[in-house]
């Protein structure tokens, strides 16, 4: 072989297939920038009715994620399929949280998704900043509000949870 070529015949066995990194070479400071440390599984309503006037109302089910990091954020997706029959008022998307047993907030970051009588699929991303300690079960329930009964339908709701490190 050329200078500098090595091949695996000089090799020691497994000297390069085990892990070789001493202890303490890679620490969060070294980690890019928002990465992604935790992923909940998808939630799926299974496109039940949810006939909502003048209200606000769970749609969707309620989704968990365990938190590995004290000092992580949490990017949270939610997507459901809105029929609005009037054109009357304003829709609104979002979610309500709690932390273990305890109990669910008020709603949170409530969003403007429609004011037109139509059909279509609502996707929104917000980001939540709630403190908590590793081993906390962080819930949503993703919500939808409705300023005029007019008989919103918001159907076939998704929801994710990403934790990630700001």
């Amino acid at each position: 072989l050329p200078d500098g070529i090595v091949d695996t015949d000089m090799l020691a066995a497994n000297a390069v297939a085990t892990a070789k990194i001493a202890a303490g070479a890679v620490t969060s400071a070294k980690l890019e920038d928002r990465k992604i440390i935790n992923i909940s599984g998808i939630t799926n309503d299974g496109g039940s009715n949810n006939y909502i006037n003048a209200a606000t109302a769970d749609i969707g089910a309620e989704n968990s994620i365990v938190r590995k990091s004290a000092s992580s954020n949490f990017l949270i997706y939610i997507s459901t399929v809105v029929h609005r029959a009037s054109t009357g008022g304003w829709a609104y998307l979002g979610y309500k949280r709690k932390i273990n047993s305890g109990s669910y907030s008020a709603d949170q970051q409530l969003l403007n998704i429609r004011d037109a009588q139509n059909n279509g699929t609502e996707n929104r991303f917000w980001i939540d900043t709630t403190t908590g300690s590793v081993g906390d079960t962080v819930y949503i329930r993703p919500r939808y509000y409705n300023t005029h009964a007019s008989n919103d339908n918001p159907r076939y709701c998704h929801s994710i949870i990403l934790e990630f490190e700001p």
